[in-house]
């Protein structure tokens, strides 16, 4: 079993693996948003409300101080075949281990409500919000 299988069992039955041009246009969509340096990461400095993490959890206090109420995400993973998957922000919160093994970066991305949270490879966590 590949580590995207077991993430998309971990995963369970909330969430949907889209499309190799879904995954793309997700992508796009996520490079538009937020700036993209060369070797694959965001671009922090350009980023206004970012603030780094210690775990996954804290991510809901900083959306609620910033009146985000929207949890449905896109999972991407960079330097990976895997397709993105369609899930909410709760649902990985179990599985954040399943969900990172997949890509050496893994990008937790929700275009409606204007935010991403980066897990970089070096164990770096970071939120950003637009």
């Amino acid at each position: 079993m590949t580590l995207f299988e077991e993430c998309i069992l971990a995963l369970g039955n909330n969430q949907k693996i889209v499309t190799e041009e879904e995954t793309n246009q997700y992508f796009e969509q996520l490079v538009n948003m937020f700036s993209i340096v060369s070797w694959g990461r965001i671009e922090w400095e350009t980023i206004s409300k970012k603030y780094r993490l210690n775990h996954i959890s804290e991510v809901l206090d900083y959306l609620k101080e910033h009146g985000i109420e929207e949890r449905s995400i896109i999972l991407l993973w960079n330097y990976s075949d895997a397709p993105a998957v369609k899930t909410n922000l709760t649902n990985i919160f179990n599985c954040i281990d399943d969900v990172t093994a997949v890509g050496s970066d893994t990008f937790v991305f929700c275009p409606t409500g204007k935010y991403v949270i980066e897990f970089f490879h070096e164990g770096e966590i970071t939120l950003g919000i637009i």
